[in-house]
Order: C-alpha cells, then sequence, then structure tokens
C-alpha cells in the first residue's frame, strides 16, 4: 500500500486523518509542512504530524498540494502545541493553527524597502544590584539550562538593562532570544532601545497589525536564524528560532497575555512549557507580579527563583504619592467632577515649568449611561444586557461589547421626557475638560477609540517624546512600561474602576494599574507627583499602592485568596454556555454541571449560573467554575466528554486560568 500522512485540521475536535501519498511525495519527510486534502465535500489546509509507511485505513483519499518546501513546525513546537491542545482543551488542529500565522504564504513585496542599520550604543554598565542578579540568569543561559527567574523590581529599576544584557549573553554563546510585551503599542520604544544596542538588522518585530509580507518575510528571517531578537505581543513566543535560548516576558502581571479565541492561553505558562522544550532561560519581570507567579517564586516551586531589584536606577526616589477623597470633593461642590483642585493646580504648576503630564482612567468614551431623570430609564444595548456609552466625537452611543451603535437619544426612549442625562466619565470626556480647562496646552488621547489604524501607536509614541503633547489622556495603555523622563506629574482620575467590579482579582488589578501608572512619574532627573482620586481611600489595595508596597499588599491578598481557595493555591476553569435560545443554554448547563458534580468528587463545582454580562451579542450566558488542584483531572475529563456538550445552537468554551470573570 502507498506511503500515507497522518493529518490534522483547525476543527474543533480532537481527530487524526490518513491520507495517501502520491509516489512523487513518498520519499519526502512531511511532518510539520501543511497540506491541502479533501474534508468531506471541500478541500482544507491540514498539517502532517507523522509519516506512516503504511496506512491501516483502506481507501484513504490522497492530499492534493503540500503547500510548503519545508517543514514549518518544529519538532519543539509540535511538542508545545500537544501540550496546548490538552492543557487548554482544544484539538491538536487548533493548536497548531495558532502557532502558524493565518494566510501564510510568500507575498510579493510592492517595493524594496531599503533597511538602515542603526548607530549602536556601547552596553551600560550593570549596577551592583543588576550584577547581582544578572549572574545567575547569565550563568544559567551558558549552560543552556531551563530555569524561570522572577524579576521583582519597583518601576525605573532598570529591569530593562537585565534585559539587554541577558540578550547580549544569548547572542555570545550563539542562541536567540523572543522578548514579549503585553500590548502593541510599548513596540515602538522597546525596537528604539534595542536597535540602539543590538543594530537593526538582527531585530524582528512581529504582532497581529503586520502585513501578509511583512508576517512571511519576519517569520521565515527567524526560522533560518537570520535575526536573534524577536519582539512582539504574545503571538510572536512562537517564533520559529533554530537555537532559543531566552525567553523574557515583561511586565507579565498584565491581563493581555491571555488569548481571547480558542485556544484560550496565557503566554506566561505558554513561555514556561516553551522554555523547558527548548531547554531555554525564562525572565518574567514586574513591578508588580502576578500572585500566581511571585507564589510559585516565593514558596520554591521549581523551576522558580526570585530575583529582587528594591531601588530605582541612579539612586532616584520613588515619586510623591497624594490621595485625593472625591468624597470630600463633592462637598466642596467641585461641579466639573473630572479633576480635583489639588489635580487641576498641579497640572497648571508642571505646564508653567514645561513638564509633562500622563492622565489615566480605565474607561474610554465620553460618558458611561445615560439615565433619564423623570423614569428612571437606562439607555442599554438591543443585543447585551449592557449600558450604552456616549462617544463625544461621534455624538453617537456605542456598545463595547458588540460595537452596536446608534444616534444619541434627545428624549427618553421610554416616557418622552427632555430629561436625559449622561452620566460616568470617559476618556473621552477627560480629554474635553482638559482642553477646556488649559486651552494652550496640546493634549493626546490614548485608548482603543485613537489605535484604530496601524502606526498609531507609532506616532502617539513620537509625538510625546519628541515633546509635541503637553497631556496624555489615557487608559491602561498609556500605564505599561512608558519610560519619559520629563513627564514629572501623574494623575488617575478614579482609582475604582477596577475595585467595583465583581471579580476576585479588582483589587489586585487596582493595586497594580495604581502602582504601573504611578510609576510612570519621576523617571527623571526632576523627579516626580502621582495624584490619586478616590471615592474609596482606605481600601487595603490603594492604600498600599501609594506606598509602593507590593509585599504587604500580597500578604493581605493571600489571605482572602487562601480562605477563600482561589488561585494561586488552586486552579480555576471557567466554562461559558452561549446561545440563543435561553432554555437551550440552561439544559445544557444544567446537564453539564451535573456530569461535573458526579465525575470530578475532588474539585469543587460551582453553579451553573447566569453570567455576570448574561448577555452579549443577542446571546444568553451561563457560567460553572471549578476549583481544583488537579488540572490532569480536568483534561481528561473533556478529553472523554467534550463533544458530547456541543449540539446545535449551543457554543461551549472552557477556559483554564481566565483571567476574566465578567
Amino acid at each position: 500500500m502507498e506511503g500515507c500522512v497522518s493529518v490534522v485540521f483547525p476543527i474543533p475536535f480532537n481527530r487524526i486523518f490518513h491520507y495517501s501519498l502520491p509516489l512523487e511525495l513518498e520519499s519526502e519527510r512531511l511532518v510539520g509542512r501543511r497540506i491541502v486534502a479533501p474534508f468531506g465535500p471541500k478541500e482544507r489546509i491540514g498539517y502532517v504530524i507523522d509519516d506512516l509507511a503504511r496506512s491501516r485505513v483502506k481507501g484513504a483519499k490522497m492530499i492534493k498540494e503540500v503547500i510548503d518546501k519545508e517543514p514549518l513546525i518544529s519538532a519543539n513546537l509540535l511538542q508545545l502545541a500537544k501540550w496546548i491542545s490538552k492543557y487548554y482543551v482544544c484539538s491538536l488542529g487548533q493548536a497548531l493553527d495558532v502557532i502558524l500565522p493565518h494566510n501564510f504564504r510568500p507575498v510579493k513585496p510592492r517595493e524594496k524597502v531599503k533597511r538602515t542599520e542603526t548607530k549602536v550604543f556601547p552596553a551600560l554598565i550593570p549596577s551592583p544590584q543588576q550584577r547581582r542578579i544578572l549572574k545567575p540568569i547569565q550563568n544559567n543561559i551558558k549552560e543552556k539550562k531551563f530555569a524561570i527567574f522572577l524579576v521583582h523590581g519597583v518601576t525605573d529599576s532598570g529591569k530593562t538593562e537585565v534585559y539587554l544584557q541577558a540578550i547580549a549573553q544569548a547572542q555570545e554563546v550563539g542562541m536567540q532570544s523572543i522578548f514579549l510585551v503585553p500590548e502593541i503599542s510599548l513596540t515602538p520604544q522597546f525596537l528604539s532601545i534595542f536597535k540602539q544596542r543590538f543594530g537593526a538588522s538582527r531585530i524582528g518585530l512581529w504582532h497581529s497589525r503586520l502585513s501578509r509580507g511583512e508576517r512571511y518575510s519576519t517569520w521565515q528571517s527567524a526560522y533560518q536564524g537570520k535575526i536573534d531578537i524577536m519582539i512582539g505581543a504574545r503571538s510572536a513566543i512562537f517564533a520559529p528560532f533554530p537555537d532559543l535560548g531566552l525567553i523574557i516576558v515583561d511586565e507579565e502581571h498584565d491581563t493581555s497575555y491571555k488569548q481571547e479565541k480558542r485556544p484560550l492561553y496565557h503566554t506566561r505558562e505558554l513561555a514556561g512549557k516553551r522554555a523547558e522544550l527548548e531547554r531555554a532561560t525564562l525572565i518574567l519581570g514586574s513591578a508588580t507580579p502576578s500572585l500566581e507567579a511571585f507564589y510559585r517564586a516565593l514558596t520554591g516551586v521549581e523551576p522558580y527563583r526570585l530575583l529582587t531589584l528594591p531601588e530605582r536606577v541612579y539612586e532616584r526616589s520613588l515619586p510623591s504619592v497624594a490621595v485625593v477623597d472625591m468624597r470630600q470633593e463633592l462637598k466642596r461642590r467641585n461641579t466639573q467632577g473630572v479633576l480635583s483642585e489639588r489635580l487641576s493646580e498641579a497640572i497648571a504648576e508642571r505646564l508653567k515649568k514645561d513638564e509633562q503630564i500622563i492622565l489615566f482612567l480605565n474607561r474610554r468614551g465620553y460618558s458611561t449611561f445615560i439615565l433619564c431623570r423623570e423614569c428612571g430609564f437606562v439607555l442599554k444595548c438591543p443585543n447585551c444586557n449592557v449600558s450604552m456609552v456616549y462617544h463625544f466625537d461621534e455624538k453617537k452611543v456605542k456598545c463595547h461589547y458588540c460595537n452596536h451603535r446608534r444616534q444619541a437619544p434627545r428624549f427618553c426612549p421610554r416616557c418622552g421626557s427632555k430629561k436625559i442625562r449622561y452620566f460616568g466619565t470617559g476618556t473621552e470626556k477627560v480629554e474635553q475638560v482638559v482642553m477646556k480647562m488649559f486651552p494652550r496646552a496640546k493634549v493626546m488621547r490614548m485608548d482603543i477609540d485613537t489605535m484604530h489604524y496601524r502606526y498609531a501607536a507609532e506616532k502617539i509614541f513620537n509625538a510625546f517624546r519628541q515633546r509635541k503633547v503637553d497631556i496624555l489622556v489615557g487608559t491602561q495603555l498609556v500605564a505599561k512600561g512608558w519610560d519619559f523622563p520629563d513627564v514629572t506629574l501623574v494623575g488617575i482620575i478614579s482609582a475604582d474602576t477596577a475595585l467595583n467590579l465583581p471579580d476576585f482579582r479588582s483589587a489586585e488589578r487596582t493595586f497594580s494599574l495604581i502602582t504601573q501608572v504611578a510609576g510612570r512619574s519621576g523617571r527623571g532627573p526632576k523627579g516626580g507627583e502621582v495624584i490619586v482620586q478616590t471615592y474609596n481611600p482606605d481600601h487595603y489595595s490603594i492604600k498600599l499602592a501609594l506606598k509602593h508596597d507590593y509585599r504587604s499588599f500580597y500578604e493581605k491578598e493571600m489571605e482572602f485568596r487562601k480562605e477563600l481557595n482561589y488561585p494561586p493555591v488552586t486552579n480555576l476553569v471557567l466554562i461559558l454556555i452561549r446561545g440563543k435560545d435561553e432554555k437551550k443554554v440552561i439544559t445544557a448547563s444544567e446537564k453539564i454541571g451535573s456530569l461535573l458534580k458526579r465525575e470530578m468528587n475532588r474539585a469543587t463545582i460551582l453553579g451553573p449560573a447566569p453570567a455576570v454580562l448574561d448577555k452579549i451579542a443577542e446571546k444568553y450566558r451561563w457560567q460553572i467554575i471549578i476549583k481544583t488542584t488537579d488540572m490532569k483531572d480536568i483534561g481528561e475529563f473533556f478529553q472523554r466528554h467534550y463533544l458530547g456538550f456541543e449540539e446545535k445552537g449551543i457554543e461551549i468554551s472552557v477556559d483554564v486560568d481566565p483571567v476574566n470573570m465578567l
């Protein structure tokens, strides 16, 4: 019988298919390559995962085309895909599909871009505390051992220099490095820094906004070893380097490292597995580590090691932090209600000194809900059970979940009253208030609404760096990793946004955001100040963030996590059941819940119950939460039963280690 191959497809069913080969391909090794093969009435692209001398399947169909001239999925990446499939409950085909870029084929470039080499500057001499933590990292890279180092350093403690020195060590021994950032908006800053240290020719950039041609050429450059460093967002973890020696996950605590589409992987966990398979060194860096990473490092969970940078470089002081109790501000009848008197005066003072200011609010739009004062009606999205948000620039209301939009109403849709009012504050409103109060200041806004085109992040970054902007208003996009020495004031408009969410991580997110945003101030010789506006000045997450006291926050928060058996002392799995027919959703939820409670008696099963956001995009949502210390049980359960849950009109997602409980 002719030669055959085992093939998987990016479908939700974890099945392997056998296909026969034409004579001219029988001597070729096809594992790791993509093929086109008949699949039902159509043809599909699949991944070859094994070569078979003979097939036990009679009448196996023949493949139509081999897409790739050489294997694109290495043996280690194939092993990584198998791990993703088991741990994150998806098919092997879906796991491989997330590793290899979509529509990955050669694209003829429109024009030849001349690559200019950046002037390379010599490495800085590390400080004594940087040398202390670099020694075990560099030794580990040289010995090509698998280890995970959690670098916990206060903001502006010199973590970036540690990363650069570690990458230089990897280059010295002929190995490549992956450097991950949580947001595309951070890539221009780090690309500039890395080019100055290593030159442009050996660096690749990877993120979702690259063109097909750029993605293909960058992937090929990494695969062929033509570059040593890959900088990018979470999907850069799959860079196909032939001799990967170092992975760095900067701002490892950030929730953006969680993939939002199946497979719902977490980049931190994926980086750990890939480092293990490659016998590479993994560095996790953060001023506010995730409780999961800090717990593992502090309690000595192998292969984690904790390294600390407790002081800022050049003996700079951490910025002073002041709290404004907005309850008192209301009593003083501050009518505009966005900027307190203290923050307004501080902005005016910094503008006089020609210094820069960042204003942070983790909520986009102009007004966050619309209320009729006559009958109490709140305008909600017809597809989702959430309030519509008013956007001043468009003069429209918009749903931030399904993107439904309509003209802002002038009269109440329920009672016809004119007493319709806009409540709440978003970044757009902050921008408008600031421009009105400080008409001579150059103001720019950075949120999802201003970042929709390809080079938006680079444009905003360069404008702020070149001092073309005095005040930058933004969401969490401005809270991460930016380093501007002329920023001497950071204003946090509302520290309570994350704190009021019904999520067990709300205190952790609040502490992290305040600390990270505060860290953008005082990174130069002029020093810095942070002003925090809040209605909850006595909450421990806010009080400890003001002191930059991560360790005390960790100990306080762990009391709560241990008492209620939440991560990091246990693992969570969130099962979300969705559908347009509410009765079907409830029935499916009860069926899954009963089966879980019957078969997983060592786990705690919560629910089924309506999700916090119980309807999005016309689909009803119910959920089940599993608390367990044995993830092997989870994998085995879903391998046995997952297909049995699927039925027409019902969608089921299994989110292992969820970061969003809404």
